[in-house]
């Protein structure tokens, strides 16, 4: 697969996006109450479902690093176009989260609800949008294997600083309003590899296939993979020489996999039926409305449905998912148009 902006590239990309709505789906049908899948491999899903996140950030770090390139259009006006696609919808989702599920009172929750800024993935990449035009600058001065280099070396200490600095309730952090956060500053700074190195690749190459031809990362890519695999694959026979708690430095090698991965998943992604492939597409679109709906719509569910009756559970919720995800994204259409009408 070639990561080109052509027509088909990009509906190519869209379908990766498509898959990485669902693997995180599944990921947190795995992660919750809300049901257990009997079959065998179900595991993946909790073990290596999350990838998808990464996906996100991978596709949508090269994506801006390709748009920032091409168009040469002000910071500030790319910003504001990455905005206008997310935040009204967060908005809408946070308000009606808040009419229906809140009690109103003022603390923290609530106001990053009414800001639209309730999950943990939306903070974080805002925060990137805002800086691409600094990575772009940076990326483009010098050596950029070094530059790439000490981002992520960067991003491990940050890491391991918060992990350090909340573990030990440095400064009495833990009965700070910053605990209320710890979750999203340890994500933003463990995920920003995946995130940086689409910015590299689309920098360094434009072309996935190009950059994969290189032995030394292919190379780099599979040991990466195999670190990966073990440092989230909690039911491995050594995983008890990994402690739980640094599995979230192996974030930093799946950044590294992700081409490859990605390759594999567009090649595959070409063989299969047009229907199949279309409904990727389809998840793809409307990943964003996906994300925002899907938790509240697995509590819901799980009122109705009994624990045992996984696929009943899986398949009415994945629908009621896509369906409140089309119906969000074309009600939010509908509330901008006066805003963005010529």
């Amino acid at each position: 697969m070639q990561i080109e902006y052509k027509t088909s590239i990009s509906n190519q990309r869209t379908l990766l996006m498509g898959i990485a709505i669902i693997l995180v789906m599944l990921y947190h049908i795995g992660t919750s109450d809300s049901c257990r899948f009997p079959f065998p491999l179900s595991d993946l899903f909790l073990w290596y479902g999350h990838w998808g996140v990464d996906i996100f950030l991978f596709l949508s770090g090269f994506g801006i690093c390709y748009s920032l390139n091409k168009t040469k259009q002000q910071n500030t006006s790319f910003f504001l176009r990455r905005l206008r696609r997310i935040m009204p919808t967060c908005l809408l989702v946070g308000w009606l989260s808040i009419i229906l599920f809140s009690s109103f009172s003022l603390n923290a929750e609530t106001v990053a609800k009414a800001l639209g800024l309730h999950e943990w993935y939306i903070r974080t990449i805002i925060i990137y949008y805002a800086i691409s035009p600094i990575l772009l600058w940076y990326l483009s001065k010098g050596n950029k294997t070094k530059k790439l280099f000490y981002i992520f070396s960067s991003s491990i200490l940050l890491t391991w600083a918060t992990l350090w600095i909340f573990s030990n309730n440095v400064w009495n952090i833990c009965s700070s309003p910053l605990y209320t956060i710890y979750g999203s500053i340890l994500f933003s700074t463990s995920r920003f590899p995946a995130f940086v190195f689409g910015f590299y690749v689309a920098s360094a190459d434009r072309n996935e296939a190009i950059f994969l031809q290189k032995k030394s990362y292919l190379f780099l890519a599979i040991i990466s993979l195999c670190i990966a695999l073990v440092g989230h694959g909690f039911s491995f026979p050594w995983r008890k020489l990994w402690p739980v708690e640094s599995n979230i430095f192996s974030f930093i090698f799946v950044a590294f996999a992700l081409p490859p991965l990605l390759y594999v998943l567009g090649t595959i992604a070409s063989k299969i039926p047009r229907c199949m492939s279309r409904a990727l597409i389809y998840c793809g679109t409307y990943s964003l409305e996906f994300f925002l709906l899907h938790s509240a719509i697995y509590v819901f569910v799980r009122k109705f449905c009994a624990p045992e009756n996984y696929l009943v559970f899986t398949t009415v919720a994945f629908s009621l998912t896509f369906a409140a995800g089309f119906i969000l994204n074309k009600t939010v259409q509908l509330l901008m148009k006066p805003f963005t009408s010529k």
